[in-house]
């Protein structure tokens, strides 16, 4: 698996409301993680567009149907004004009582229903066991996104939230949406990806400390930097004190949406360095200085070897 260059992009938007925001470009593709795009994060988003020289979005990817992840008015400007070709959302069932998940469903259905080109050129997916079996198997140090498949129903809404390893640039980030139990980081824990290949981790939950982002996790997942998703004021004081804490103890970094936007691009030749910034007012005055990182992606001698091993094996 030759190792590529590739200007990558990731942005952690602020938010003065509960919730989560952010987008990872790989060069060539722009993702918007969460349907959340208002007065808050969105001249920020449109920012970020002119830098990676795009006018759209290519995917959409909502994690859960909470209001805080994929909010009607929010959605329906972005379907409006980013025009996405690839919407991804939760796989599980919305809950009818509630009007705002079945707005948004709604609008997803009636956006691709709109789009009567032959073949199709937008295309909605739902994150479900029947479509994820589908797809191709991981392989280790590829560029494809990992879409993982968190089948169970769980009572609890926060999780069946939608896993995804971005990895299709330089660095990785692993977003986990609402998750909360611990056997579902158990679960993840069991993959070599999520052990070998993970730069950057969204804490799940923005933090909260509700048993899936245990010691035991963090020693297996070893990100270079965990990222919580919140806001100043939030009223369940995310991140917790003890998730910090427990970063801390196991020397990974950690940076907060809570006083403006978090920039990560890839640096030098784009293929395995990448640097920091974080910000105060959404990227009109650093914090700090640029943090620079390395990512886990294993050098071409070792992917070399690790291909050979493979056509080996074959024989």
């Amino acid at each position: 698996m030759e190792i590529l260059a590739k200007h990558t992009r990731f942005r952690a938007y602020q938010l003065k409301s509960k919730g989560s925001s952010f987008s990872y470009y790989n060069g060539v593709q722009f993702v918007l993680g969460e349907a959340r795009y208002n007065d808050d994060n969105k001249a920020s988003i449109l920012h970020e567009l002119k830098v990676c020289n795009k006018t759209f979005i290519n995917v959409l990817h909502i994690t859960s149907w909470d209001s805080d992840h994929c909010a009607s008015a929010d959605l329906e400007a972005i379907l409006k004004e980013l025009k996405p070709r690839v919407i991804e959302y939760p796989g599980h069932e919305i809950n009818k009582e509630i009007q705002n998940q079945i707005d948004c469903l709604k609008l997803i259905t009636d956006y691709v229903n709109k789009d009567n080109k032959t073949p199709k050129t937008i295309e909605a997916n739902s994150l479900n066991s029947q479509y994820i079996s589908k797809l191709n198997n991981a392989i280790q140090w590829s560029y494809n996104n990992i879409i993982f498949n968190n089948d169970k129903n769980h009572k609890e809404e926060n999780n069946n939230s939608n896993v995804k390893l971005f990895k299709s640039g330089s660095f990785s980030v692993l977003s986990l949406g609402d998750l909360e139990k611990k056997e579902i980081s158990n679960w993840l824990s069991s993959f070599s990806c999520i052990k070998k290949e993970v730069d950057v981790m969204l804490l799940a939950h923005h933090g909260s400390d509700n048993g899936f982002t245990s010691t035991d996790f963090l020693d297996v997942v070893k990100p270079k930097m965990a990222i919580s998703l919140s806001n100043w004021n939030n009223q369940h004081n995310h991140p917790s004190d003890a998730i910090i804490q427990r970063l801390r103890n196991k020397k990974i970094d950690y940076y907060s949406t809570k006083q403006g936007d978090l920039i990560i691009e890839s640096t030098n030749d784009h293929t395995r360095k990448y640097a920091v910034w974080n910000f105060i007012a959404n990227g009109e005055k650093l914090k700090e200085a640029p943090n620079e990182y390395k990512t886990k992606r294993a050098s071409q001698e070792s992917i070399d070897k690790l291909t050979t091993a493979i056509k080996n094996m074959k024989l």
